[in-house]
């Protein structure tokens, strides 16, 4: 599929195409590649996860044009890595998952976020029309951030805007403590909003 001037995708369709290409590139050549390099056999049915039959899955699906948006299909591929994280994470199938949930993000955010946001990155030239500021995101706004090391979503909120960086912090979401137990601390973290491992609700 061609792509529109600047590198942007034209349709949704485009989008999906790259997808289909990550999701193909990372079934068919990284994951043998990842499991010779760190000396890890497959054994069908009786992994916890069965990486190469979750992943033919998500292409299947992506075949079927089930998925509605790239975002869809990044989501079930996050998945695959969260159920080894949390089945297997102290077994070499999650080595496995590890490099490749690093490889797929790599290529997920140059072949796919990048050109689905390309007006973010477009740099204007003398003769264009300077792009109109990014406005604030407002205080209390609810923010999805992505923890690749867990590969989980977790939400929050912005509590505070560095406006000289351009960045916000985002606290998150737990829920009240019950009689006797002690409050959870909640996770902080400072980024651009939007970015790729943050999204405004």
């Amino acid at each position: 599929a061609r792509r529109g001037g600047g590198g942007a995708f034209s349709t949704v369709a485009e989008a999906m195409v790259a997808c289909f290409k990550i999701v193909d590139e990372v079934l068919v050549h990284q994951l043998p590649k990842m499991c010779y390099d760190l000396g890890f056999e497959a054994q069908a049915g009786e992994d916890d996860v069965d990486i190469a039959a979750s992943l033919k899955a998500v292409k299947t699906r992506l075949e079927q044009n089930i998925y509605r948006t790239p975002h869809d299909v990044h989501r079930d591929v996050v998945s695959v890595w969260r159920s080894v994280h949390e089945s297997a994470s102290d077994k070499p199938q999650y080595k496995v998952a590890l490099a490749l949930s690093t490889r797929f993000d790599e290529l997920y955010y140059k072949a796919v976020y990048i050109p689905l946001n390309a007006a973010t990155f477009r740099p204007a030239t003398a003769a264009a029309t300077p792009p109109p500021p990014p406005k604030n995101v407002e205080m209390g706004t609810r923010v999805r951030i992505y923890n690749p090391l867990e590969h989980k979503w977790w939400y929050g909120t912005v509590s505070e805007h560095d406006e000289k960086g351009g960045t916000y912090l985002i606290t998150e979401e737990v829920a009240p403590a019950k009689d006797g137990e002690e409050e959870e601390e909640p996770l902080q973290v400072w980024t651009v909003l939007p970015s790729f491992y943050a999204e405004v609700q």
